[in-house]
């Protein structure tokens, strides 16, 4: 049996949310196939790889973020609100996140085998990310890089 692609899987989602009148679900699902397809069009490809579909999953989460942080200033709680309930719809299709302290376990690995004295940041981003793959978010990876690397400057 072929494995089934993310596309496939959100529409069947899409269908579901449909005949549970559930528009939340519905709302959200449509918007992230939207954002897919544009990815689609843009690389003049039939279908993108699921890859590509983590990549577009985190980039809405993203904006829903940046979107809560923004109501919650304008005392929009109402609207935080539902930007959460579309980012708990979106994060069901991100692959399991690794714990903060399995990507410092990966970053202190890739720092002892770059075997440099002073590890560039992107060096050790770019081994890190080849080990986790999508199982971390940039910023998350980026923050803890830093730390690493700020706790090997102390004395």
């Amino acid at each position: 049996m072929p494995e089934l692609t993310l596309n496939v899987i959100i529409d069947g989602d899409i269908r579901n949310a449909m005949k549970a009148k559930n528009m939340v679900v519905l709302n959200t699902l449509r918007m992230l196939k939207a954002a897919i397809q544009n990815v689609t069009i843009e690389k003049k490809v039939p279908e993108i790889s699921n890859t590509d579909i983590y990549a577009v999953v985190r980039r809405e989460v993203k904006k829903r973020k940046d979107a809560i942080e923004i109501y919650l200033q304008g005392s929009r709680s109402d609207l935080a609100d539902k930007e959460k309930a579309e980012i708990a719809v979106l994060e069901g299709f991100l692959p399991i996140q690794a714990t903060p302290d399995e990507v410092r376990q990966v970053v202190i690995k890739v720092i002892d085998g770059l075997n440099n004295v002073k590890p560039k940041i992107g060096e050790v981003i770019g081994g890190a990310k080849v080990l986790l793959g999508d199982k971390v978010d940039g910023k998350t990876l980026s923050d803890v890089v830093k730390a690493e690397l700020a706790r090997l400057d102390q004395p």
